[in-house]
């Protein structure tokens, strides 16, 4: 037992005392963690130092007995962060309402905050605000309106000079023919690499990737901007006609047509979509997953032997995967963090937006059990998602892996996650993670931490100073 293990014990047992439980008292397990999670836990964990790993030895403190079986890690992390067993123990039964905080509790940076800041005076707030927003692919509808109500303040060009990635958000219906008419007067009789002309042709790609109901109506209106303009070429009018023609139909026994006969389905990615907007694909989907978590090192593409039904089911199990790239698969979380540490990098990074996308507790506490187990790319990948999704506790999660992480590269990608979090209700821990994050990291947090002042209004008049001074200092160096 190292020295580390010894001080935990100690403070363990005093702070056992502090709450009215006597040492080497014998208790049940269940029992302390319903006590912490009933709202004591602040008493017990606000004093352990969270660089000090859980360890056997806590367990057998709470336990009293001999040690046993090693506790997993999602158990001690559960014990750390103050988190309710059971919301990882059972698939998420819940909804995310409407990710901007609202049914999470409190949350540091909320989506609520960000698209606030989208029409802030301050060109880096504004577009930290947006690159914060479309990197967690929120699906507040709330964001447009203040899209459209910035490039009418501060026009189009110098709104967003980092330029807007709209594709990540969804098109909300009663906005399209606005955006369809800003599209055609933003294009018109201006140059491709003109900054509003562009903005145009990302309105519009954002409308070609939406639920084909949001642009049924609208189709031949695109297909006339396309002939306006050579800006909206990435826009496939044909495959938006295609993907209308499947709304509301069904495709009976598509599970077994797809085991038995795949190649007969035509316009795969269509039908897919289709029957997963109508709640028909689960078994679908299920099954391809789980064929590509069969399949984690790649063993079946050594030797380049595939039949063609084998490579038909494949091309079934990736546009499964691309369709999670495009909506928020809740409930499916499990499959895609087994896919985060995938040999074929294009599965693992599909996979990795899959889950990002998510954005439930669920995600964590997944990503909580895999982390240690995960190669160096699985953990980046694991580290992205936290990044993105501004989730509560995700700090707390973020400090706690540094111990499972494989070498600097991943401890600073831990460290500039946490940074990207905002989570000034543990100030002291994000300016440390903002010192010690190396300068290739700090460098690519530059963006985003232009939204740095205004949040710190929350702060004393001593800690804003403070923050803002440290934070100008690190621009310096």
């Amino acid at each position: 037992m190292n020295r580390s293990e010894y001080a935990f014990g100690g403070l363990l047992n005093d702070s056992l005392n502090g709450i009215g439980l006597k040492r080497n008292t014998p208790f049940q397990l269940d029992g302390v963690l319903g006590y912490f999670v009933g709202g004591h836990c602040s008493r017990f964990f606000g004093i352990l130092n969270p660089c000090i790993p859980c360890s056997d030895l806590f367990i057998r403190q709470l336990k009293n007995t001999r040690p046993a079986a090693r506790y997993p890690l999602r158990t001690t992390l559960l014990l750390r962060m103050g988190i309710e067993k059971s919301c990882c123990a059972k698939p998420y039964s819940g909804v995310l309402a409407n990710n901007d905080g609202s049914n999470w509790g409190p949350m540091a940076l909320s989506d609520s905050t960000l698209i606030g800041l989208l029409t802030h005076e301050s060109v880096g707030v504004r577009s930290a605000s947006l690159e914060l927003l479309s990197g967690s692919f929120s699906t507040d509808a709330r964001w447009l309106p203040q899209i459209f109500a910035a490039w009418d303040r501060y026009g189009a060009q110098d709104a967003f000079p980092e330029f807007p990635l709209l594709t990540h958000f969804a098109i909300p219906i009663e906005l399209v023919n606005e955006c369809i008419e800003r599209a055609q007067r933003m294009s018109s009789g201006r140059a491709l690499t003109d900054r509003v002309c562009r903005c145009a042709g990302k309105l519009i790609e954002a409308i070609s990737v939406a639920p084909p109901v949001t642009f049924v109506n609208h189709v031949a209106a695109i297909h006339d901007l396309k002939l306006q303009s050579k800006i909206f070429f990435r826009v496939n009018d044909q495959k938006m006609h295609a993907r209308c023609g499947w709304i509301d139909r069904e495709f009976t026994d598509l599970a077994e047509t797809l085991a038995h006969n795949p190649g007969s389905v035509l316009n795969l990615y269509e039908v897919l979509e289709s029957q997963f907007l109508q709640d028909r694909a689960d078994e679908v989907l299920k099954s391809a997953f789980q064929s590509l978590r069969s399949d984690l090192h790649g063993q079946h593409d050594l030797h380049g032997q595939h039949d063609l039904h084998e490579r038909t089911l494949e091309q079934v199990s990736h546009v499964c995967l691309e369709l999670a790239t495009r909506y928020r698969m809740v409930g499916y979380e499990s499959w895609f963090v087994d896919l985060l540490d995938h040999s074929e990098s294009s599965i693992a990074d599909a996979a990795s937006v899959g889950l990002a996308r998510c954005r439930t507790d669920t995600s964590l506490s997944l990503i909580a059990d895999r982390f240690a187990d995960y190669s160096k790319s699985g953990q980046l990948r694991s580290i992205d998602v936290l990044r993105r999704g501004r989730i509560p506790k995700t700090s707390e999660l973020l400090r706690f892996l540094r111990a499972h992480g494989h070498g600097t590269q991943v401890q600073n990608a831990l460290r500039a996650a946490e940074v990207l979090q905002f989570d000034f209700s543990s100030l002291e821990d994000w300016l440390e993670a903002l010192v010690v994050v190396d300068e290739p990291s700090f460098e690519r947090l530059k963006g985003a931490l232009g939204i740095v002042e205004p949040l710190t209004d929350s702060l004393s008049a001593a800690d804003k100073t403070r923050t803002m001074q440290l934070l100008r200092s690190r621009f310096r160096d």
